[in-house]
């Protein structure tokens, strides 16, 4: 229906059904934001968002769906979980909750918690969600097993994609640090010529990729100590 039709059609309403068609039209959004955050969920997973050039998920998001960057990285923050989440998608999609309300509690759900939080969705306000959100983040942190107190166990993860041969990789800080130090100390450790090690040859990309394609050596683990020459297994870093 034309805009100026639509727009003539809604001002004919009674107060009624124009009540009665907004719950309609909820339902119907939010049923739709529910399989659009499954899928993005996936997209994700896949990675394909890359075989459009985009770095992230939320990058790919916000140009092809021309929202800006905080709506994005909400998209992806759901989608991202919705996967485990069976409880609080599946009432989205049936617009028994609205997109609001599960974002206030995505960040604390677990699939142990999903149908609890859930069911608190449904009967709570998205300001007492929040409020729910934060005691139990604070209990969790707390008891050592909450967001803050496992974020490095948490944010660890290996995604690949097997079309363009890529790896990203999350580590803890000091898993993160060795292979760092590995990374950085292939120059030198393998005894390439000097025109090899010099810093504009060695930052390129396809450089910094050797180590893990050859298989890093150790860093070494104090002054004077040489480790590393060599290829065998026992000397690949381990990260």
């Amino acid at each position: 229906m034309p805009g100026a039709d639509l727009i003539s059609a809604i001002a004919a309403e009674s107060n009624e059904e124009l009540a009665a068609a907004m719950e309609e039209d909820f339902a119907e959004m939010t049923a739709r934001q529910g399989r659009f955050l499954l899928r993005l969920g996936e997209m994700d997973r896949r990675q394909a968002y890359r075989n459009e050039g985009a770095a992230s998920v939320q990058a790919w998001v916000a140009e092809r769906f021309g929202v800006s960057a905080p709506t994005a990285r909400g998209y992806a923050q759901v989608g991202e979980k919705a996967w485990d989440m069976p409880h609080l998608v599946g009432s989205l999609c049936a617009g028994e909750v609205s997109l609001d309300k599960v974002r206030a509690v995505i960040d604390v759900a677990t699939p142990e918690t999903d149908e609890e939080l859930c069911d608190q969705a449904r009967r709570s306000s998205v300001r007492e969600l929040a409020q729910v959100a934060q005691m139990r983040a604070q209990r969790s942190a707390g008891r050592g097993t909450g967001p803050d107190a496992s974020s490095a166990h948490q944010g660890r993860y290996l995604r690949c994609n097997d079309q363009h041969r890529t790896m990203t990789l999350g580590l803890p800080a000091e898993s993160y640090a060795l292979a760092r130090a590995c990374v950085d100390a292939w120059p030198s450790r393998w005894n390439r010529p000097s025109r090899w090690n010099r810093p504009s040859r060695w930052n390129r990309p396809g450089r910094r990729a050797e180590p893990l394609r050859r298989g890093a050596p150790r860093p070494p683990r104090g002054r004077g100590r040489q480790h590393g020459h060599g290829h065998g297994p026992g000397r690949r870093a381990r990260a």
